[in-house]
């Protein structure tokens, strides 16, 4: 298995390459729609990283050019509209003129029927030209940038079925960025490149399979949180956590194929595994066809052997049940006994000794509390999305359990660090601290990840720990 990555990578884009790369470039047009007639005789046309010019003599029923301009000599039944280009108009208009990042001149016998409106541009109007509406210049504080290299980009690059034209040299600039930043991500989280790594020698396929899943389902999902309105809050954590799935993957991608192509095994060699890799990936990048299909095959396998590789970390640290060193004991909290040991009591375990849930193993338990109280609320209508209705949910069941839906099933609770229950009182002050530990971009949530005692804020506050429950001990 451990070549099965790099041949299903380097078959898949050798292969495209070799019957869809062009003998010579061809450098096609700009992208023209103007098949669709009017009943009134006119023409529509649309235009993509172009200009339009109408003649004398010509009628059309509406134009609009994206990344150009346009030349109207002739007559136009309803609007002109440009949006990163200039219009110039000398004949009638039916409609409005507007341009957007361009200037608008009516010549001697234009004629506009409605509104003549530039936005960041200036308003021209000779002698002899009429305007029956408003007219509107409307200038911008910037200059809106020229959109001729998105015209460039479209017909040298994305029509060509490549992200890195020969002749962009923006986009090999940015290449040559993104490239440092992989190798940053190598240096600064090598464990985590390295399990996406090894996932991606074990199982390849698997990974694809994955990345393209969740990459499919990260719009539906995303929309699913921002409609809930309580889910929003959990956006730009799962923002921030796919940005770095994504930066990881793909430098473990590049490891990969760096590290079979150039025998540069090793966790020594990494970084320069990193780079080789980086590199064959982008000239891949500006060939015709093969250029996309290297770029999704890194995206799909980067991103899967990310999710994988979390979801490893994520068993391993449920399964675990390896505790802590000793440390003195302040206070001591009721455990549960082995199941089958028949007669055996509760004993005390101090909280010291408890193993502290980690970071990852808390954020999947809020992700499923969210879910959960969705659920609930599509259960019970009249309950309704709200802030007192999730405080509920929250108090209730710590002073109930002592933990959450999410954290029965991610078998963590949370406890007092003197010993005691989880009452009504401590369950209501550590919510309505977790609120402070929001307010500031969830840095005190996020405070977790690095505080030696893994706790939060909110915790801190109320004098709580969440730990992962000792095996036995039943969270029902």
């Amino acid at each position: 298995m451990e070549n099965t990555m790099t041949t299903l990578l380097l078959a898949a884009i050798l292969s495209a390459g070799a019957w869809a790369a062009p003998e010579a470039p061809v450098r096609l047009g700009p992208i023209k729609i103007d098949a669709k007639i009017s009943d009134r005789g006119g023409r529509e046309i649309v235009r993509f990283g172009g200009s339009v010019t109408v003649k004398k003599g010509e009628t059309a029923e509406s134009v609009v050019v994206i990344g150009g301009s346009a030349d109207v000599e002739g007559a136009v039944e309803r609007d002109v509209v440009a949006i990163g280009g200039s219009i110039r108009v000398a004949g009638p208009v039916g409609g409005d003129v507007v341009a957007v990042g361009g200037q608008v001149k009516l010549r001697e016998g234009a004629s506009v029927a409605g509104d003549a409106v530039s936005i960041g541009g200036m308003l021209d109007q000779e002698e002899g030209a009429t305007v029956k509406g408003d007219r509107h210049s409307i200038g911008l504080p910037i200059s809106l940038p020229s959109l001729g290299w998105l015209k460039d980009w479209a017909s040298d690059g994305l029509l060509m079925g490549r992200p890195l034209p020969h002749r962009a040299g923006w986009a090999w600039a940015l290449a040559a960025a993104m490239l440092l930043v992989y190798v940053l991500v190598a240096a600064a989280f090598p464990a985590a490149v390295d399990r996406c790594a090894g996932v991606l020698a074990e199982r390849p396929a698997t990974a694809l399979g994955v990345g393209a899943l969740a990459i499919a389902m990260a719009g539906p999902a995303a929309l699913l949180l921002v409609m809930s309105i309580i889910g929003i809050a959990a956006v730009p954590l799962a923002a921030c956590a796919a940005g770095v799935g994504f930066f990881v993957g793909k430098a473990a991608v590049y490891r990969t194929v760096g590290a079979r192509v150039a025998g540069l095994e090793g966790s020594e060699r990494r970084v320069a595994a990193v780079i080789t890799g980086a590199v064959l990936f982008t000239l891949l990048y500006a060939v015709p066809a093969a250029g996309f299909i290297a770029w999704g095959a890194a995206l799909l396998f980067g991103f899967g052997a990310a999710v994988l590789a979390f979801a490893d970390q994520f068993r391993g640290e449920t399964g675990s049940t390896a505790q802590p060193a000793a440390a003195p004991v302040r206070a001591a909290v009721a455990v549960a006994p082995e199941p089958g040991s028949a007669g055996a009591a509760a004993v005390n375990v101090p909280v010291e000794l408890l193993p502290r849930a980690s970071f990852g193993l808390r954020l999947g338990a809020i992700a499923i509390d969210v879910f959960s109280f969705l659920v609930l609320v599509g259960l019970i209508p009249m309950i309704g999305v709200s802030i007192p209705a999730w405080a509920v949910y929250q108090i209730g069941l710590w002073t109930w359990k002592g933990t959450t839906l999410g954290g029965i099933v991610c078998g963590i609770k949370g406890v007092r660090l003197d010993g005691g229950p989880m009452d009504l009182r401590v369950a209501a002050v550590r919510h309505l601290a977790s609120y402070l530990s929001l307010a500031p971009g969830f840095l005190g949530f996020l405070w977790a990840a690095w505080d030696p005692d893994q706790a939060t804020w909110h915790d801190k506050i109320a004098g709580t720990a969440v730990v992962r429950v000792p095996k036995g001990e039943p969270l029902l």
